[in-house]
Formats: C-alpha cells, sequence, structure tokens
C-alpha cells in the first residue's frame, strides 16, 4: 500500500500540468490537498521501507521498485516517450505480486510469476485506453502515446489483441496443469474489460475512467472474493 501510495500521489503532484485539460476535478483536488497527501505518502513509505528492510533484502527490493519507477515516469519524464511510458505503468503494478508473495517466501511460485506477467501486461493495455482520454494534454505537453500517434481505433484494437494473448496464456497454462482451476475465474475479467474497451471513445467522461476502467481491479477483487466464498462451501 505505501510503496503505491506515493507513486500515485507523486504522479498527481507532479502531472499537475497534463491534468488540468485530461481530468480538470482531479486538478483541482490536487492543488489543494497534493503537497498534504504527498507528505503523508512519504512518511508512510518510510515506515514501509523499515519494515521491508526487517523483513529481508528481496522484500526491500522490490518495496523500492515502484518508487523507482515513479521516479523515471514522473521526474525524468520518460514517460513522454512511445510505449516507455506503458512499460513503465506495467512494471510498477506488476511487482505487486511479487510483493506480496516475498512476504510469505512464496516469491517464485509459478502462481505468482504467472501473476506478475499478468498484472503487468494488464496495466500496460490500462495505461493505453487511459491515453485514451489524456490525447489532448499529451499532445500540448509533448507527450507520445499510441492513441495520438496510431490513432484511437488501432488503440482499442491493440488492447483487444492484449487480452486475447492473455486469455490464450492462462488458457493453455490451465489446460497443461501449471495453474489450477481457480484461474478460470479470470474469463470474466476479460469480458468486464472487452466490455469497456468497445464503448470507449474520445469523448468517454472523467467518470467513466474513474468508476469503470479504474475500477477493473476492484471489479476482479469482488470475483476472487466470490471464489473464496464458494469455494469454503
Amino acid at each position: 500500500f505505501a510503496a503505491f501510495f506515493i507513486v500515485y500521489n507523486l504522479d498527481r503532484y507532479l502531472g499537475k500540468s497534463e491534468d488540468e485539460e485530461n481530468m480538470p476535478m482531479r486538478t483541482r483536488f490536487v492543488k489543494r490537498y497534493g503537497k498534504s497527501f504527498l507528505a503523508l505518502s512519504i512518511g508512510v513509505f518510510t515506515v514501509a521501507l523499515f519494515m521491508a528492510f526487517n523483513q529481508g533484502s528481496l522484500t526491500f527490493l522490490l518495496t523500492i521498485i515502484p518508487i523507482v519507477m515513479s521516479l523515471l515516469y514522473s521526474v525524468l519524464k520518460l514517460k513522454k516517450i512511445l510505449f516507455v511510458k506503458n512499460a513503465i505503468v506495467g512494471a510498477t503494478w506488476g511487482v505487486i505480486p511479487l510483493l506480496t508473495a516475498s512476504y510469505y517466501g512464496l516469491t517464485f511460485r509459478s502462481e505468482v510469476l504467472f501473476l506478475t506477467l499478468f498484472f503487468g501486461i494488464s496495466f500496460f493495455r490500462s495505461a493505453m485506453i487511459f491515453d485514451i482520454k489524456d490525447i489532448k494534454g499529451d499532445l500540448e505537453e509533448g507527450v507520445t502515446t499510441i492513441p495520438n500517434k496510431y490513432g484511437i481505433d488501432n488503440a482499442k484494437l491493440i488492447s483487444v489483441g492484449i487480452d486475447v494473448l492473455l486469455i490464450s496464456s492462462w488458457s493453455a497454462l490451465v489446460s497443461f496443469g501449471y495453474l489450477n482451476f481457480d484461474f478460470l475465474i479470470l474469463t470474466f475479467f476479460h469480458i468486464y474489460v472487452l466490455a469497456y474497451i468497445s464503448v470507449i471513445h474520445m469523448d468517454t467522461g472523467e467518470l467513466f475512467y474513474s468508476v469503470i476502467v479504474d475500477g477493473e481491479c476492484n471489479f476482479l477483487g469482488i470475483l476472487v472474493f466470490i471464489s473464496g466464498v464458494i469455494g469454503a462451501i
């Protein structure tokens, strides 16, 4: 939580100028409370670093990866380079399963490694979808993205292709016994994602992105919870 709390607040604070065009409501909030939230996130992250260090060198290393990625993304402005923005977002969020598993000494289990790739690629795709909303602001700030370079339709087509690749990958792994049948629940996750990709367009509102697109992981969490309840019955 601490690692991604500071990543989110740092990016929001440093990206105010871009968000002013893309997400004016959020920009007003950041201008008013941004410094306070950034200070709070730095404090929480400092405590988390001490906890991670006591847990072991691997957990400590995995904890600092998100903040390093955030510095590359927001401070060094590597997000202006085509595909680099998406890759950094994917790598930052993809580390979550590894970080969680390292606490329990399960880092290199096949399921954990798969989830690392799955979330990394999923967030690569999500960043591409968010770039549709950000086309105007990104162009003004000199940020090159897939939607503003190749067009919205091509960006959506690539996003669908990524999801089809993910579906094919985990289906094959389940079929050959490398993953258990619990992973079939991802079917509903992909239906959710493909549904919102199909309706998104240039003028889709900020609320849709905040609730539906950003909410894809909440939806997945609900699916996992339901699966756990059913499995316990």
